[in-house]
């Protein structure tokens, strides 16, 4: 990483650890990059201050599936705390509630919050906008359940990284378009993706780094997961 792109001795040894996996392959399918993907991440190691987590299932109003949740709470007789939405990171093609589960279990360590991880389905399978759509029907059943786990649905945060920040922003989106502004609180996205109409621009020059996400590879799962920029640029969020 040059040096124009400085990170904290943490974040580099992790930014490390990413470029020792193995390079993107355009000629393996997506199930086969979920798969080595996975057997790469760590069991996870339930941090000292959070419960067991558990599993629910949500209805996805407008696809007429299933969306898989699991939820991590505080242990402790606490007053409600916040509640966080978490939607992971893959490109809207890989990762699931196991990939990213150390994650969620550390949000709600550190912040002290009930997480609700969302297992959104996967393109190409399921492509745009099927992962929007059960995003929102999580966002809106954590809502109405957060108190059930010891959330406060008055403090109900969205956070998520890369795919996930994607969502994030347009959870934003939809509750303000769908006039359902008090739901949420405050959206925290990581490193997100918010143009997939257009890789041409300054951002994907400066920042894609062909040692570990290279071009290509966004480019691939973005093909996957979204209808033609025609089409795309046309869509409201």
């Amino acid at each position: 990483m040059s040096g124009a792109h400085l990170l904290l001795p943490e974040g580099q040894r992790y930014y490390d650890s990413l470029r020792e996996q193995p390079r993107f392959d355009p000629s393996i399918t997506p199930a086969e990059w979920r798969k080595g993907r996975l057997s790469q991440m760590p069991k996870l190691v339930l941090p000292e201050h959070v419960r067991e987590p558990v599993d629910a299932t949500v209805p996805a109003e407008e696809t007429g599936t299933e969306v898989p949740l699991r939820i991590y709470a505080p242990k402790g007789d606490n007053p409600a705390v916040p509640v966080l939405v978490y939607f992971h990171g893959g490109g809207f093609v890989g990762g699931n509630l196991n990939s990213h589960a150390q994650i969620a279990a550390n949000y709600c360590e550190y912040a002290q919050a009930v997480v609700i991880a969302v297992d959104y389905p996967l393109a190409p399978k399921h492509p745009f906008p099927a992962a929007v759509e059960a995003s929102w029907s999580a966002l809106r059943w954590a809502a109405a359940n957060a108190e059930r786990y010891g959330g406060d649905p008055e403090r109900l945060a969205v956070v998520g990284e890369s795919a996930g920040g994607n969502l994030t922003l347009v959870m934003g989106l939809l509750a303000k378009q769908r006039e359902q502004p008090h739901l949420i609180q405050a959206l925290v996205s990581l490193c997100p993706v918010v143009d997939a109409a257009d890789m041409t621009r300054q951002s994907y020059k400066d920042f894609c780094d062909d040692e570990f996400e290279p071009k290509a590879q966004i480019e691939a799962t973005s093909e996957d997961c979204h209808p033609p920029s025609s089409s795309l640029q046309r869509w409201t969020y």
